[in-house]
């Protein structure tokens, strides 16, 4: 295999190994032993009155016997009244429109349930039964299944009355809940949940759903029922909190794992989205100022608030966001990646004597797909690819765009990564044969020079200067650059970017989650040709992945072809020749399948590509010699014999 070979493939895996090292770092999956940092520094102490802090979570705790913790809640009363704190779930309204069915917990007025009917891709839509749907809210499982479950719940609120009072409370006691519609334009429905009395306060929740949106609207009232005036702040002046947690169900077709630990709460300030990664037991990650939405996302969807916010930009209001792992998403079971709660606060406000203040909120539940985010405005849009840099976020972008066109016109997103492929490869074209032929003719010159390299190295074998000294002066008297390999690598990593590309599609866009192309399930998974039984050492593999040995085998055969018209005869480098591709089918064996699809075909087109590349130049060079046109070299320098030992 010539030197060229060697390099692209040594810069290639390496250009990956730091792809892969940077979208890690950028988008990680949280790991329970590890601290990640956000991308913003600690600007807020922590919120006060979270949910784990009340008397109930304590006990859950602390309490050593199970006929005490089964019966957590029922026995404490709130402070000054006489409401008994109730266990989740309690009676659940249902309200359903066409895109998700919610479920609404009596208890503390949140939500139980967020179905999505419509998870906004075609290929899942085919796959839906009707009413099925996909569970977003989490379930944080028990070690006892006696147990009760102790979670945060989206939709929770939290304040503080002059840093002293917590009205925590009003996420255990149960509300009154009633469903009714409305008609502004088109028709919506509406739930209005109405909290007991707690210290003469009471908490309203109308939740506006659209029959046909997956923008919804939640306004949050306080009502003061005394004659005088309630300041609601914490001691680091924060006024009504609101939650959602615990994280997003990653998914629940095709291979469900509500465990992988991919959610991350997100929020946009300043025109720039940032990330927050919570490690259990660590210190919550926090950010203050003019928040636009702040939420939490998973692989294909998301949860956003949307605050509200004047469109006069110097009157922005400042908000506080926090994620954090609360200690009652940890039941310590093995292998359970604890998952992390969203709060987003307001200033603080005051509540005159015998009025109420009303707070909205915008809320978008549903895919993490640019052309329906977009079209709810507050630069939703911006939370899909927000962890890529601009330049490559448009491309990703770019070629979904591609993809989803091309599917429109063939039905099928396997053929659709197939001609996606070969127009990428037809506008390549001219670039691949020009580096075809920069190759070919490094090969020519490296092969034509080797016997004088050959005859310096070993002469100059022990004088490593005046070795590198002579080989410059040979490369030089044939008019041959040293780094003459590296002219044919450059125009091969210009596909690169395609190939990072088109990953981060098959990877991360929900148009291909579920998607069919002949023995493949999910365009978005490795092909899972059959199960292996058992787990293979060292890479923990269950499936036999056929995609990913085919593109090893067309990767050796492309090899193969370009080394036609050159014999290698070092064994060294025939080595590699066959180990390289088995490299790479080895550390892309559990990429998508959609990806394979892509780069054994980007193979084939380059087998039939290097064949007839090199039938022209074959008929050039005999051409060439008709004419008289050969350069001829000359002889190889004698090499000085060597001295018998004494």
């Amino acid at each position: 295999m010539e030197r060229r070979w060697v390099l692209f493939f040594i810069l290639s895996f390496l250009i990956i190994q730091i792809f892969m090292l940077v979208e890690e770092a950028r988008h990680p999956r949280r790991r329970s032993s590890e601290r990640i940092a956000t991308t913003e520094e600690h600007t807020t102490a922590p919120l006060v009155a979270s949910a784990e802090t009340t008397a109930a979570l304590e006990l859950a705790q602390t309490a050593p016997q199970k006929q005490e913790r089964a019966a957590l809640g029922l026995n404490r009363t709130v402070e000054s009244t006489s409401l008994t704190i109730a266990l989740h779930p309690g009676e659940i309204t249902t309200v359903t429109t066409e895109k998700y069915a919610m479920g609404i917990d009596h208890v503390g007025a949140v939500v139980n349930s967020w179905r999505l009917l419509d998870p906004g891709s075609q290929s899942f839509s085919r796959r839906l039964e009707e009413g099925e749907g996909i569970e977003l809210v989490r379930r944080i499982p028990q070690k006892d299944p006696e147990m009760p479950v102790f979670q945060n719940w989206p939709l929770e609120i939290s304040f503080q009355e002059r840093s002293a009072f917590s009205y925590e409370d009003f996420n255990a006691v149960p509300w009154e809940v009633r469903r009714t519609s409305e008609t502004v334009g088109k028709r919506n429905l509406v739930v209005e949940c109405l909290s007991p009395s707690i210290r003469g306060v009471r908490v309203k929740k109308a939740l506006i759903l659209p029959q046909n949106e997956y923008f919804s609207t939640l306004r949050v009232t306080l009502v003061n029922e005394t004659s005088s005036t309630i300041s609601i702040t914490d001691e680091n002046g924060r006024g009504l909190l609101l939650r959602w947690g615990p994280g997003l169900v990653e998914r629940s077709i095709g291979q469900p794992d509500p465990n992988v630990g991919y959610d991350a709460a997100v929020y946009r300030k300043d025109g720039a989205v940032y990330a927050m990664h919570p490690v259990p037991e660590k210190e919550p990650l926090a950010a203050d100022g003019r928040i636009e939405w702040a939420g939490v996302e998973s692989k294909f969807f998301t949860a956003l608030i949307v605050p509200e916010q004047p469109d006069d930009a110097a009157r922005k209001k400042i908000y506080y966001v926090r994620s954090l792992v609360p200690a009652r998403h940890n039941p310590e079971i093995k292998g359970f990646i604890p998952p992390l709660t969203l709060e987003l606060a307001t200033t603080k406000f005051d509540v005159p004597p015998l009025s109420e203040v009303a707070l909205e909120y915008g809320l978008y539940v549903g895919p993490k797909k640019y052309e329906i985010l977009k079209k709810y405005g507050a630069s939703l849009e911006s939370v899909v690819f927000h962890n890529s840099y601009a330049v490559m976020r448009a491309l990703y972008l770019f070629l979904t765009d591609v993809l989803n066109w091309i599917y429109a016109l063939v039905g099928n997103y396997g053929v659709a990564i197939i001609v996606l492929t070969i127009l990428v490869r037809i506008l390549l074209f001219p670039l691949a044969q020009h580096s075809l032929r920069i190759n070919a003719k490094t090969m020519a010159e490296q092969a034509k020079i080797k016997p004088y390299i050959d005859a310096i190295n070993e002469k100059y074998k022990n004088n490593p200067q005046e070795k590198n000294r002579q080989i410059w002066k040979v490369y030089q008297e044939h008019g041959i650059s040293p780094f003459a390999p590296l002219r044919g690598c450059f125009p091969l990593l210009l596909q690169l970017p395609i190939f990072f590309g088109l990953y981060r599609v098959c990877n991360d866009t929900i148009d291909l989650q579920g998607a069919h192309f002949l023995w493949i399930k999910d365009l978005s998974q490795p092909d899972h040709l059959f199960s292996l039984g058992f787990v293979v050492p060292f890479f923990g593999w269950t499936h036999f992945n056929l995609l990913p040995i085919l593109m090893a085998l067309t990767q050796l055969l492309a090899t193969k072809v370009s080394m036609a018209r050159v014999k290698v005869q070092d064994p060294t480098q025939k080595q590699i020749m066959y180990m390289m591709p088995a490299i790479m089918g080895v550390m892309l064996y559990t990429m998508p399948s959609g990806l394979m699809v892509y780069w054994n075909v980007s193979n084939v087109w380059q087998i039939f590509q290097t064949i007839y590349t090199n039938a022209v130049m074959a008929r050039e060079e005999q051409q060439r010699q008709a004419t008289g046109q050969v350069v001829s070299m000359p002889a190889a320098p004698a090499q000085k014999p060597k001295r018998k030992k004494k």
